[in-house]
């Protein structure tokens, strides 16, 4: 049996659509949906839609984060398999069956993840080129993959508890599934992507909370998990090399631009420095090209260097706050020994 967990802290069209498209991929007899109500109450008219489906409410007195809410709702799962999907995610109709063949196929095979479609749900610019950009991303990273994804996930529940489940010390939507991937990857585990397992996202963004997500609910915990999780790959999907060598490229044109207000010579580094990148991503930018419009395209690589920016700076302050702390502990462990 698989057993389907989803946390959501609101009732809203987007879940809707949600619960509409798990209702039309259930698998009767062998599906059982868990639903985590996280800091809401239950409204029975809401829930009418999908009377159907054979499914479990479990409501939280206040909101503790879909960490927290995934692991209490794995605590009632009948399954051998627990799947995750989020609440602003719609499937497709055969994702469940897909989900059940190949954990039926695999014996050995710990965790399974899918993607997000092309054809996100939100046509605006900024919604469109961050749902697209995590397509493209997943779409070239390594199919055995070391990062777990709660988007659409799927892990076998014996080893989902003898990891301990999510790390409840993230209280908002953040890095916790790629946390929880890195611990398996750690204990000799193996999760598989599947690129032909694609969702829908449902999700709508606006610029400042892009930004914001980028870099305090990305960068910086993420920057923190690499510092901790040094022996597991670190050459895959955002990680990528190239993405690192194109985000520097691009702080050094920023630094041309404001150097060059002195110096006007290093300006010329600056067309040089953007060529470069223009060169490192060309084929992503030639797969924007076929989603966005000729005027709107410049403004989605516009996007796609504030990402850059945003991941820079957290990565640095990440990186500062790390070296504080472990001078901080060399410095108490040096005034112990003296004493």
């Amino acid at each position: 049996m698989i057993s389907i967990v989803i946390p959501s802290n609101r009732l809203d069209e987007k879940f809707e659509r949600c619960l509409l498209a798990i209702e039309n991929a259930v698998m009767p007899d062998s599906t059982e949906l868990i639903i985590v109500l996280d800091g809401i109450a239950k409204d029975l008219g809401f829930f009418k839609k999908i009377n159907s489906i054979d499914s479990y409410i479990i409501e939280l007195a206040e909101n503790k984060g879909p960490a927290f809410a995934r692991n209490q709702g794995a605590k009632y799962a009948n399954g051998e398999v627990l799947l995750f999907i989020d609440a602003d995610v719609a499937i497709q109709k055969d994702s469940i069956y897909k989900v059940d063949q190949w954990f039926n196929k695999f014996d050995s095979g710990d965790a399974l993840i899918g993607m997000y479609d092309d054809q996100p749900s939100d046509p605006s610019l900024v919604s469109k080129f961050r749902n697209l950009l995590h397509h493209y991303t997943h779409l070239h990273g390594s199919p055995v993959a070391s990062t777990f994804w709660s988007g659409f996930g799927a892990i076998r529940k014996e080893v989902f508890w003898s990891l301990g489940g999510f790390d409840c010390v993230y209280r908002q939507p953040s890095v916790e599934d790629i946390e929880l991937g890195y611990r398996l990857i750690s204990a000799e585990g193996n999760i598989t992507l599947d690129k032909e397992l694609r969702v829908k996202h449902l999700k709508s963004w606006i610029l400042l909370k892009m930004i914001h997500t980028d870099i305090f609910r990305r960068a910086v915990p993420w920057s923190k998990l690499l510092f901790r999780f040094k022996s597991v790959k670190q050459d895959d999907l955002n990680i990528k090399s190239r993405e690192k060598v194109s985000a520097l490229l691009l702080v050094l044109a920023v630094v041309s631009l404001i150097v060059g207000a002195l110096l006007p010579a290093v300006w010329l580094l600056f067309p040089i420095l953007i060529v470069s990148i223009l060169v490192l991503q060309a084929r992503f930018y030639i797969f924007l090209a076929h989603h966005f419009s000729l005027y709107e395209l410049p403004l989605a690589v516009f996007l796609h260097w504030l990402y850059y920016l945003s991941a820079v700076f957290g990565y640095a302050y990440a990186a500062i706050n790390y070296r504080l702390i472990q001078f901080s502990r060399s410095a108490c462990l040096i005034r112990a020994t003296k004493r």
